[in-house]
């Protein structure tokens, strides 16, 4: 099934194709969670078949998929998440998002717990760096992404040998020194 995605996708189809994937999901198989992540990383290059897949629904989707045990599978639910934080205007949907109503398990604190606890994988803490820095772009939200720990994020993850990871780190705290630098200076974890 992942395959189908990598081919000039009918747009006209994504819809009841997203819907499928979001079901398929839910089930208790690795493999088919895989293919799943897979699928929407592949649909998510599609700029055509980006708007279906900006819902709630989607993002609380790979939210809790990433929370699985499989490096694949968090990283290819990172890589996704970045693709739709480059959205612009759209990513407040990935900032508010929400599992159950919960303000701590959504989209920003799992790309900190994948770059921070759950992945070793110099490349997925990467792919996590660029998903939160696209999502600094939203204005309204970094406020909500500041008391949410991003300012912590962004220290540790700033220790990397990863020189992208450093650079994305090192603008971050550039662009958002100006706006938040109180907030900085009480939040850091040294």
């Amino acid at each position: 099934m992942a395959r189908l995605s990598t081919h000039n996708f009918p747009a006209d189809q994504a819809e009841t194709f997203v819907e499928a994937l979001i079901k398929l999901a839910k089930l208790e198989c690795r493999e088919t969670q895989q293919r799943v992540v897979v699928s929407l990383y592949n649909l998510s290059c599609i700029e055509s078949v980006k708007p279906f897949l900006m819902t709630d629904v989607v993002v609380v989707t790979l939210v809790r998929l990433s929370n699985r045990p499989d490096e694949s599978v968090r990283r290819g639910c990172a890589a996704t998440l970045t693709n739709l934080a480059a959205v612009e205007g759209k990513e407040p949907l990935i900032i508010n998002c929400t599992v159950n109503g919960n303000a701590d398990t959504g989209a920003v604190r799992a790309l900190l717990i994948i770059s921070l606890v759950s992945s070793d994988s110099t490349l997925t803490k990467e792919i996590c760096a660029k998903a939160l820095f696209n999502l600094l772009h939203d204005t309204k939200g970094r406020k909500s992404m500041v008391k949410g720990g991003v300012f912590w994020g962004f220290e540790l993850l700033a220790k990397s040998t990863n020189v992208e990871v450093t650079r994305l780190c090192a603008t971050a705290f550039c662009n958002l020194s100006i706006e938040y630098c109180k907030e900085m200076m009480e939040g850091s974890a040294l």
